[in-house]
């Protein structure tokens, strides 16, 4: 257990001494925020209802998608995971660890978030915290597993940028968080309920039936990947 723990802080070092991984996890989510929370409270004063759960949103989808899946990579494909085979090392190990790692991230920004932004654009912190934050906490663990699938399943980096990016940008742009949905066309609007960072805003905001499903489903549906993916990587070993 001592391992494990020393395991998960170096990761942790790592991303102050990967330029990549500190942007994707720390300075990009950070500055988006700033900027984009200055430019919504402008434009109407009804979007300091939403700017928390928005930018968290953001952040954490931005660490999963863009920053998780090149790291995940590394250990999945290649010499690196079996010099921790030899060693003695339980791959597994090293994938948690990763995990674990994402998720401090994404809890780290998103409660500078949550801290700052009713001081800075004056905020409605939103009507149960209690509730945000516990369905926050688990929207972190879904798109941690996401990110991870994304990197078992893609043989390479360029591959999972293109993956990445075509799963963020759409995701950024239709699920709520950057414009209410309700102005897309309908077309889009169907189209926006494939991407699960639509069901997760509005499940940050109250319960709903169909999105806690979907959710539940993709998290299965990861859950399965990842272990058929894992059980790939030993074998080829």
């Amino acid at each position: 257990m001592k391992a494990f723990r020393k395991n998960i802080a170096v990761y942790y070092k790592i991303n102050f001494r990967n330029v990549f991984l500190f942007i994707s996890s720390y300075l990009m989510p950070i500055v988006f925020y700033l900027m984009f929370s200055a430019v919504f409270v402008s434009i109407s004063e009804e979007n300091k209802k939403t700017i928390i759960r928005s930018m968290c949103l953001f952040a954490i989808t931005m660490n999963s998608l863009v920053g998780l899946p090149g790291n995940v990579i590394q250990y999945s494909v290649g010499d690196i995971n079996r010099a921790y085979i030899i060693g003695g090392i339980r791959l597994w190990h090293v994938f948690l660890s990763i995990a674990i790692n994402n998720m401090i991230n994404s809890i780290v920004v998103c409660t500078l978030i949550i801290l700052t932004a009713p001081v800075f654009f004056h905020a409605a912190l939103p009507a149960s915290l209690g509730y945000f934050l516990c369905t926050l906490l688990a929207c972190i663990v879904i798109s941690t597993l996401i990110g991870i699938v994304i990197g078992m399943v893609c043989k390479s980096d360029n591959v999972a940028i293109i993956v990445s990016q075509c799963l963020f940008l759409p995701s950024i742009f239709l699920s709520g968080i950057m414009m209410d949905v309700s102005i897309l066309p309908s077309v889009m609007r169907k189209i926006s309920n494939i991407f699960p960072l639509t069901h997760m805003f509005v499940l940050t905001d109250r319960i709903q039936q169909v999105s806690a499903i979907y959710i539940s489903c993709i998290t299965v549906v990861c859950l399965v990947v990842v272990i058929h993916r894992y059980r790939k990587i030993i074998i080829s070993q």
